[in-house]
C-alpha cells in the first residue's frame, strides 16, 4: 500500500480540499506518464526559449532581412511569426495534457475519474487563485484558447526602433514579442476577463517573459501532485 502524506501545501490539497485523501492506488506506470507529461512541457519550453537571442527577459526575435532560400515563400517577419506560433503553440498544448493527466490521475485517485462530479473537474484550474500555478496558468490557458479559435491575433511582433547594435547587425530587424489585449478581448475567447485577472497588465505585455516566471511552477506543481499521488513510493523523488 502506498504511505502517502498529504500535506496541506500539496497542489491537489489546495485545489479540491483537505478532506479529499487518495483512497485508490496510482500505479507506478501512471506516474511515468505524469512524469513523462512534465517532461515534454520542459521540452517544449526550451524549443521556445531557443527561438530568441538574449535573456526571455527581454522577449526579443531577431530577425534577418538577407535573403534565405529556406524561408520562400515567406518573408522575412512571417518566417520568423511561424516559428514563433508553431513553438508557442506546441508548448501551451503540453500544458494543457498536463493539466488534464493530473485532473485524471487525481480523480482516479479519489473515485472515478470520469463522474460528473469529480472533485476535480474541468473548470477547476481556472479560474482559481488556490496556488501560484493555478493564477499564472489562467493567461496561458486563455492564450491557449486564443490560438484555438483567434489565429494567434492577440500575440504580436512589434519592431523595436534602433535596436542595441550588440543586438543585431545592419541586415537584421528586432522584435519584442507582445500581448494585446484589445485584440484578446475582442477575439473567440468566452468570459476573456477571467484569464487577466489575477495579475495586472503589465505582467501580460511580454508574453515570453511571462511564460518564463510561469514556467518554473510547472516542476513544482507536477512534483507536488506526484507526492500527493504516490507520498514515499513516488520513483522520481
Amino acid at each position: 500500500m502506498q504511505s502517502v502524506r498529504v500535506s496541506d501545501e500539496l497542489p491537489p490539497v489546495r485545489l479540491i480540499g483537505e478532506a479529499c485523501v487518495p483512497t485508490n492506488r496510482t500505479t507506478d506506470d501512471e506516474l511515468t506518464d505524469l512524469r513523462a507529461a512534465e517532461l515534454i512541457t520542459h521540452r517544449n519550453f526550451t524549443e521556445l526559449v531557443e527561438v530568441f537571442d538574449g535573456p526571455t527577459t527581454r522577449g526579443c526575435l531577431v530577425v534577418s532581412t538577407a535573403d534565405d532560400p529556406q524561408r520562400l515563400p515567406l518573408g522575412p517577419t512571417e518566417f520568423a511569426k511561424f516559428r514563433l506560433y508553431r513553438r508557442l503553440h506546441n508548448y501551451l498544448a503540453s500544458v494543457y495534457s498536463l493539466n488534464e493527466q493530473v485532473r485524471f490521475l487525481v480523480n482516479s485517485a479519489l473515485g472515478d475519474p470520469e463522474a460528473v462530479d469529480s472533485p476535480l473537474g474541468r473548470g477547476s484550474f481556472v479560474p482559481n487563485d488556490a496556488t501560484t500555478y493555478t493564477r499564472k496558468l489562467a493567461f496561458v490557458r486563455g492564450l491557449r484558447i486564443d490560438f484555438q479559435h483567434g489565429d494567434f491575433r492577440s500575440v504580436e511582433l512589434e519592431l523595436v526602433p534602433d535596436p542595441d547594435p550588440n543586438l543585431a547587425g545592419e541586415t537584421e530587424d528586432v522584435y519584442r514579442v507582445v500581448f494585446d489585449k484589445q485584440t484578446f478581448r475582442s477575439g473567440f475567447v468566452d468570459d476573456p476577463d477571467k484569464y487577466l485577472k489575477h495579475y495586472p497588465d503589465r505582467r501580460f505585455r511580454h508574453v515570453v517573459s511571462y511564460l518564463d516566471s510561469f514556467h518554473e511552477e510547472v516542476h513544482q506543481f507536477a512534483a507536488g501532485t506526484r507526492e500527493w499521488l504516490a507520498g514515499d513510493d513516488d520513483p522520481f523523488q
